[in-house]
């Protein structure tokens, strides 16, 4: 990003930013940073102490004397003595070295009502300004929030912002919040201590502060004191798209932050399954502790969030889960027999061989599951095993009730798929398998009326075990993306991905990503902004980080704990996310947005 030179320190600081954000922080650096004053703080220094040797003096201590004065006072005794009474003996001068230890800056931000909204944006630009103030100094620069309580927190990259933003209190500063931080940061003692907010903080130790009101005008005063110095300024707050991107922390490729507090539920939420997810994204199932219930979360118009709890019966296993059109089932493994739960048309049916059908009751990962419930029946149900069976049961009211079934209408095994690597729900009418046959990766469409097209049929070497789809169905073909891994980089620091891209008129081109080996590929998620219209999403090995490769690497989130799962929509716009702080949130890929944020009970 270019700056004019009197901004020239800010360029570290500013070069995560968007460039429309970034011009809104120029402006408010430029003009707040004249308040501030010269940076002129000293170093500590402590006790003086000897290290070495500094040289020759005739005069000191005698356990200083020099050793060959010493084998005089042997040899020549009277020599020795005429030296010492005329000074003219020789000392080692020790050399005296006085600590000098590295100056703290801190800032204390009040995050109270006054100073939420426009205030805001004058406690980021203050926080850069400081940042860039320590490094000055050479010293070390941290932060803290003052009706919260923690450790000081550093600032050297645009997350960190993030997390001030995040700060925010409903309630004024009070004593017992100033005398928490006074003990808190006593120790080392700061050069610096800047109070910045609306200077409601009684009996907080500071030597500089920042009062920020808003004027009924709309303008922002902002008044800096250090000793018997003040300055005033009055700030115009910076254009409304601009102001708002900045303070929902829209400003470096990463998604905004979630409120800092999530609605929370009550009831808790299971790390042990990943959030279930429609294919568009709009739907979300949760499993629960008690291991019998589903939380089943719709978005409905106008951000308003349902949340329905749905219960299956005591001694019944989940198998896997489905998302229908309409509502929320599964499969249950329940004595001798498979049952629909939740699914009226499906009641029961027997198990199928295990040859057929491989599944353990109790597993940690449910089965993958689409339900094709559009329009008139038949209505299909699709299992995805763990050894790569694809089973379909079709309910048909013409077919006639086998014995045994509770369901009027018959269950029946239609066909079985073999060596299905992934299954991906094109519309509410159709799926799309990805499939290995022979040496070859084939793409074939499923429709509810068992008609089936094959899409690509593509040879590999090797043959991949895990391929990731995207896409959506567009009149009789289909516009997606497919990635599967292809090859292990030089010395295994690296793992090749090729990304197939499907066009409606059958066009196809291929593009490669190299991923580091130590991040975990989880899906195809939509990039709008780049050719291909797809990318790899990734988290780091810290799992805390997601990134979009496209083919270079795009931040999307940060998250505040690890991320324990993640699973994308078929039509790759939305992820939902499960924290180790039993948290789910729900990100939009294509605008870095959280449009839910779910908090459970640890």
């Amino acid at each position: 990003m270019e700056l004019p030179p009197p901004l020239a320190p800010w360029r570290a600081h500013l070069s995560g930013f968007d460039p429309a954000v970034a011009g809104v922080l120029v402006d408010l650096l430029r003009r707040l940073q004249p308040l501030l004053g010269p940076a002129n703080a000293h170093r500590r220094h402590g006790q003086l102490h000897y290290d070495g040797v500094d040289g020759l003096q005739r005069n000191g201590s005698y356990d200083r004397l020099l050793p060959s004065e010493w084998v005089l006072a042997e040899v020549e005794p009277e020599e020795f003595l005429r030296r010492a009474a005329v000074g003219e003996h020789l000392f080692l001068a020790p050399r005296r070295v006085q600590p000098r230890s590295r100056p703290l800056l801190v800032a204390v931000f009040d995050s109270g009502p006054n100073q939420l909204g426009a205030p805001r944006l004058v406690h980021i630009a203050l926080a850069l300004l400081l940042a860039q103030r320590a490094a000055a100094l050479g010293a070390q620069f941290v932060w803290a929030c003052l009706q919260e309580r923690g450790e000081a927190a550093e600032l050297s990259q645009p997350e960190h912002l993030q997390r001030l933003l995040r700060s925010r209190s409903l309630r004024p500063a009070d004593a017992a919040d100033a005398a928490y931080w006074n003990s808190r940061l006593a120790v080392p003692a700061p050069a610096e201590c800047w109070l910045i907010g609306a200077g409601a903080a009684p009996g907080l130790a500071h030597n500089h502060a920042v009062d920020v009101q808003r004027r009924l005008d709309g303008q922002l005063d902002v008044e800096v004191r250090s000793g018997n110095r003040q300055r005033g300024l009055l700030l115009q707050p910076p254009p409304d798209k601009a102001a708002v991107r900045l303070l929902r922390g829209e400003f470096a490729g990463l998604a905004a932050p979630p409120a800092s507090t999530a609605t929370q539920l009550k009831q808790r939420l299971s790390l042990a399954h990943a959030p279930l997810l429609d294919w568009r994204g709009q739907r979300l199932g949760l499993a629960l502790l008690d291991r019998t219930t589903l939380l089943y979360v719709r978005l409905q118009p106008g951000g308003r969030v349902s949340r329905t709890p749905l219960h299956w019966r005591r001694g019944a296993s989940l198998l896997g889960a489905v998302l229908g059109n309409s509502n929320l089932g599964g499969v249950l493994f329940a004595g001798d027999a498979l049952r629909g739960w939740n699914l009226r048309e499906f009641k029961r049916w027997p198990r199928p061989p295990a040859q057929e059908l491989a599944c353990v009751p109790g597993q940690a990962h449910w089965l993958r599951g689409v339900l094709l419930d559009e329009g008139a029946p038949p209505l299909s149900l699709l299992l995805l095993d763990h050894g790569g069976n694809l089973v379909e049961w079709v309910w048909d009211l013409k077919d006639p009730p086998p014995a045994g079934y509770e369901s009027r209408h018959g269950i029946r095994l239609q066909q079985n798929w073999r060596r299905v690597l992934a299954l991906h729900q094109a519309s509410p009418r159709d799926v799309l398998i990805a499939r290995v046959a022979g040496d070859k990766l084939e793409l074939v469409r499923i429709f509810q009326n068992q008609k089936r097209l094959s899409l690509l049929s593509l040879a590999t070497v090797p043959v991949p075990d895990t391929v990731f789809l995207a896409g959506k169905a567009a009149g009789a073909g289909w516009q997606g993306c497919c990635a599967h891994a292809v090859a292990t980089g030089r010395g295994n620091a690296t793992i090749l991905w090729q990304l197939l891209h499907l066009e409606t008129d059958r066009s196809q081109h291929t593009s490669l990503l190299p991923l580091p080996a130590q991040c975990q590929a989880l899906g195809l998620v939509r990039a709008p902004e780049t050719p291909q219209q797809y990318g790899l999403l990734v988290l780091d090995e810290s799992r805390r980080r997601l990134r979009v490769f496209a083919p270079a690497p795009q931040a999307l989130y940060l998250a505040d704990a690890p991320i324990v799962h993640a699973t994308v929509s078929d039509d790759g716009e939305r992820v939902a996310l499960l924290t180790e702080r039993r948290e789910v949130l729900l990100l939009e890929a294509a605008t870095r947005r959280v449009l839910l944020h779910l908090g459970s009970a640890a």
